[in-house]
């Protein structure tokens, strides 16, 4: 299972552990996209900017290149460059 069918996962549950996460991914989400509306659809996560009137999605297919982002903004790859 990717990276990315388990945050998908975790946004659909119900329990508790998983509520705590859906927060946790929100506040994040939240905090790298503070200008945007962040919906989770089925299969994407929607980024909707009011000031742009303009949608980006997160997706299966883009998100591995999302995280690796990710990864080189916040130097988590060790290299501590």
């Amino acid at each position: 299972m990717s990276n990315f069918n388990i945050i998908m996962m975790m946004m659909r549950e119900k329990n508790v552990e998983s509520q705590k996460a859906r927060v946790n991914v929100l506040s994040l989400f939240a905090l790298l996209f503070p200008t945007y509306e962040i919906k989770f659809g089925r299969e994407t996560i929607q980024l909707y900017n009011h000031e742009t009137e303009e949608t980006s999605e997160i997706t299966s297919d883009n998100f591995e290149s999302f995280k690796q982002i990710l990864i080189d903004m916040f130097c988590l790859n060790g290299d501590n460059k």
